[in-house]
């Protein structure tokens, strides 16, 4: 597992904690916390504008969880990234 998964979920809870708080919040919320996105993810220097745009969440609201993907664009540079490495 990531180290920083818990701080993760933590910031995202913080303010999203249902399906809708998903639909309604998460896209002001991936800009309000572009900056520690970014030091969750360990993308310091990797030339990430929009870390937000890596990750997508939902909610599975009867049970209470929460879940975390990769995107489409993630997959795409963290392929560049691996190729440059």
């Amino acid at each position: 597992m990531h180290p920083n998964v818990l701080q993760l979920v933590n910031l995202i809870t913080s303010e999203i904690r249902s399906s809708a708080d998903r639909v309604e919040k998460w896209a002001s919320f991936k800009r309000k916390h572009a900056h520690a996105l970014t030091q969750l993810l360990q993308l310091e220097g990797k030339g990430v504008e929009n870390p937000g745009g890596l990750l997508g969440i939902d909610f599975d609201d009867d049970r209470k969880l929460i879940l975390l993907n990769y995107t489409g664009e993630a997959h795409n540079n963290l392929h560049d990234m691996t190729e440059d490495a």
